[in-house]
């Protein structure tokens, strides 16, 4: 009876010895799945979508935007001779006159004393602008009857504030905008500036000359002007949204050609296969992948064909989906206006710089191009 009884101890602890060992396997089986999926999670690399355009050589204007008054440039105030009461107004607003033309009479007449009427002429010739009294009313020497303006004569009349002073110099040229002709800009000079500053305003006055068509532009229009103050030729320029600042110092981030170690099969497929679409090429990189599935160390072989090499490369570069990094680049700005900047240092022209989606990137990240916008134009328009 005690020999069974051994024997039964023996065989249960035999058995709860294997269930220890297989529970503590398991355990260890599962805990390296875990790991090994960490570790894959860890390996992906995230791939940002970017937009790009790319950077230009041309030109670019500084201005610094105000508003004006169109004028004629002569307009006189006409007076009359002797006071009495308006008794004719001879002509009308808007009507040519002559110089030394009659545009109205006065009657000197007081009571019990009859007198000739007295005209009134115009001392120049010119366009009627402005008629401020009536018939009937009683005049002196000191009231004007109306208003002769030279219309082929108009200027812009505009003020800037003193801080802009520095900037300003006859000749500079200026676009004049008016709200009757929205797709139309003019063209002007600054043709005068006054030599004082108005200590009530703090603002200087300017007179613009027309260079171009004045026959549309009336005298009491409101003008939006814009005086440009500066022009650089044969910069380097792209859209202002490229800039990011970082640290007090601004970035652009420049795409680069990036060919990954290794392209796995769905990534193949999808992405290069298909956009394919002839059968030697096809074949070709298919073979490649195959027989490496590293396409980047199969193009770092010495033993392969030199113009297989390249047309691997032009095959890459020639589909939609392209492998891509970024180099994260400090440039230093200079002028900047109308979402356009001036990169003075760090760029070179036709280099490709991301325009959209580089908020969360940094220097090597692995990009996606989505989009490949257009680029500034060389010649720099001012609307």
């Amino acid at each position: 009876m005690k020999k069974n009884t051994t024997y039964i101890i023996t065989i249960l602890t035999i058995l709860l010895l294997i269930f220890t060992i297989n529970s503590c396997k398991a355990k260890n089986d599962k805990s390296d799945k875990k790991k090994t999926k960490m570790q894959s999670t860890d390996s992906v690399e995230t791939i940002f979508a970017v937009n790009t355009t790319m950077a230009i050589k041309g030109e670019i204007n500084d201005y610094i935007e105000l508003n004006g008054d169109v004028k004629t440039k002569t307009e006189v105030d006409v007076y009359p001779d002797t006071m009495g009461k308006l008794k004719y107004i001879k002509v009308k607003i808007g009507q040519y006159v002559k110089k030394d033309q009659v545009v109205a009479y006065v009657d000197p007449s007081k009571p019990g004393m009859n007198f000739a009427l007295s005209p009134v002429k115009s001392p120049i010739y010119g366009t009627i602008t402005d008629i401020p009294v009536q018939i009937g009313a009683t005049i002196t020497q000191q009231v004007s009857i109306v208003k002769v303006g030279k219309l082929d004569e108009i200027e812009i009349i505009t003020y800037i504030s003193e801080k802009f002073i520095s900037k300003i110099k006859i000749g500079l040229n200026a676009i004049i905008r008016v709200e009757a002709f929205p797709d139309i800009r003019f063209r002007a000079t600054i043709s005068d500036v006054s030599p004082v500053i108005d200590p009530q305003t703090r603002m200087m006055e300017m007179k613009l000359k027309l260079t171009d068509d004045k026959t549309l532009l009336k005298p009491g229009m409101f003008a939006e002007v814009k005086i440009i103050t500066k022009k650089k030729q044969n910069i380097v320029k792209i859209p202002a949204e490229c800039l990011i600042k970082r640290y007090g110092a601004y970035y652009v981030f420049i795409v680069q050609e990036s060919i990954p170690e290794e392209i796995d099969k769905k990534s193949f497929e999808d992405n290069i296969l298909k956009d394919l679409t002839s059968d030697q090429d096809k074949n070709l990189i298919k073979n490649i992948y195959i027989i490496n599935k590293k396409i980047k160390k199969y193009l770092q072989k010495e033993d392969i064909n030199e113009l297989d090499k390249a047309k691997v490369l032009d095959i890459l570069k020639s589909i939609k989906y392209n492998y891509h990094n970024v180099e994260k680049r400090k440039v230093i700005s200079g002028i900047q206006i109308d979402n356009k900047v001036e990169i003075v240092q760090g760029l070179d022209p036709d280099e490709e710089v991301v325009l959209r989606g580089q908020t969360l990137l940094e220097d090597k990240s692995e990009v996606r191009v989505i989009k490949k916008l257009q680029p500034l134009t060389r010649e720099d328009i001012i609307e």
